[in-house]
């Protein structure tokens, strides 16, 4: 079971390229919240989550969405960034970073249905 919470982040699309085969921020968003709770799990909106001050816990993992378009060709990265313990020696430390990602990378013919 990957976990039961998590945010979506959708990164900021180069809106030239993405608005002429119509994608858009919200559509992106709508389409992996829609996914992801098809898998059962549970969306955090980003606007009720707590912001953790330096070196606290992110409590919720976050997935990352990055969608890029150049002419006829797109690049999708998706990454699921959560706490990570790093144990030393001498300490032990919580960090945010990537724990899984995928990309995917192919042609849309002028059809936001294909990325």
């Amino acid at each position: 079971e990957i976990g039961s919470k998590f945010e979506v982040a959708i990164e900021e699309l180069r809106k030239e390229n993405v608005e002429k085969i119509g994608l858009t921020e919200e559509r992106l968003r709508t389409i992996a919240e829609l996914r992801l709770r098809k898998e059962g799990i549970t969306i955090v909106d980003e606007k009720n989550r707590k912001i953790p001050a330096e070196g606290e816990s992110h409590e919720i993992p976050v997935v990352y969405v990055n969608v890029v378009v150049v002419g006829l060709a797109y690049n999708i990265d998706l990454m699921i960034c959560e706490d990570v313990v790093l144990k030393r020696p001498s300490s032990v430390t919580w960090i945010f970073a990537p724990t899984w990602g995928k990309s995917i990378t192919g042609t849309h013919g002028g059809d936001s249905d294909f990325t």
